[in-house]
């Protein structure tokens, strides 16, 4: 009865879901370091998994709202954690307060490009910072999260700002040391949908700094991105991504040159982004590897990958495949004591195989295609 569901399911497949995948100049496998601690090691390790699937890009998500796991020489009292803002705190954080110094990265970054892949800062804001927000007010009395959003910077706060970006600039610099020339500037989760008309203060700058009784709260969110792109690509960097859940029509358009991972289908299709922006591939329902035991994708397993999944598939909806640019598995670490390291290599080996192998580089038997 199995070999029969599966020889259905495989011509369902063939039906339905594209069978030729495109090679793409982004391979990348994003590591959610920021709310589980990852050691040194294990990283190292991960980078030789990559090399045998042929990706060449390492994403390294060292903040999220429960932590800013890596060292910073600026502030020596930011970086920690607190797992009292897990999805789950009653499961324990393994590794509270551990985080990856400024050296483990550059060893990182070496070892990276002894494989040829690229070591990318990804440093979420304006949303997605609560860790950040609730130690910056602790260590200066200064409040600069948004009032009803305490994950969120209130990016009409000038000092908050100028905060934010010293540490992006600080990150930047040292991931720079390694070859970096791309940086994710995240922007993702901003509000929820009920929330945004309670930025009355993001639609009031946003009008003011264009001379534009237009712009909505959304517009205000607009002019913090494209900043933080310009500022990202003053410090030397060539490329930025964000993701693609905040993007959608408004009075204001954000810079062009951004690329979007896409990661859910959202109140823009994937055609409609490429309009004016190259696609990314990280769509959830294949691409995410979760550490949260009561949440997974029908899709994201090994053989669902190998059965349906191309850079190119959106879940059925219509794409270019010439704006797509490349795709990236995700490891989001939403509650870091559901797994260990070891569970987690475990579990997304098979994945990152079968992931490669889409990509169009690896055969069944994990050898390269002559």
């Amino acid at each position: 009865m199995d070999k029969l569901f599966a020889a259905i399911s495989l011509f369902v497949a063939s039906l339905l879901f594209p069978q030729t995948p495109i090679r793409t100049q982004h391979r990348s496998v994003l590591l959610d370091c920021g709310r589980k601690y990852y050691t040194r090691d294990w990283i190292l390790d991960l980078l030789e998994e990559m090399e045998d699937c042929h990706a060449n890009e390492l994403v390294l998500h060292f903040s999220d709202d429960m932590g800013l796991r890596l060292e910073s020489k600026t502030y020596p009292w930011l970086a920690g954690s607190d797992n009292a803002w897990s999805l789950d705190p009653s499961v324990p954080d393994p590794d509270p307060g551990k985080v990856l110094t400024q050296e483990d990265i550059l060893v990182i970054g070496r070892a990276a490009s002894d494989r040829g892949i690229e070591l990318i800062p990804s440093f979420d804001s304006p949303g997605h910072m609560r860790y950040i927000l609730e130690r910056y007010r602790e260590q200066t009395g200064q409040d600069i999260a948004m009032s009803f959003a305490p994950s969120c910077l209130d990016i009409t706060n000038a000092r908050g700002v100028r905060f934010v970006r010293s540490l992006m600039e600080e990150y930047g610099r040292l991931f720079a040391r390694t070859g970096s020339r791309q940086f994710d500037i995240g922007g993702d989760e901003v509000f929820p949908n009920e929330l945004w008309p309670k930025a009355g203060s993001w639609q009031a700058w946003a009008q003011k700094e264009t001379d534009n009784v237009q712009c909505s709260p959304y517009d205000g969110f607009v002019l913090y991105m494209n900043a933080t792109d310009d500022f990202v690509r003053s410090l030397g960097y060539e490329q930025t991504r964000m993701y693609s859940d905040m993007v959608r029509e408004s009075t204001l358009q954000l810079n062009a040159r951004i690329d979007v991972s896409y990661w859910m289908l959202g109140r823009a299709t994937p055609v409609e982004i490429q309009e004016r922006h190259r696609v990314i591939n990280c769509i959830n329902f294949y691409l995410y590897y979760i550490l949260d035991p009561h949440l997974s994708y029908p899709g994201g397993y090994a053989d669902a990958i190998e059965r349906e999944w191309t850079p190119q598939w959106f879940l059925g909806w219509p794409s270019r495949s010439d704006r797509v640019t490349g795709s990236c598995y995700c490891i989001w670490s939403d509650i870091p004591g559901s797994q260990t390291q070891d569970q987690v290599m475990e579990g997304v080996r098979p994945r990152l195989q079968a992931w490669g192998r889409k990509n169009g580089f690896l055969t069944p038997e994990g050898s390269e295609p002559r």
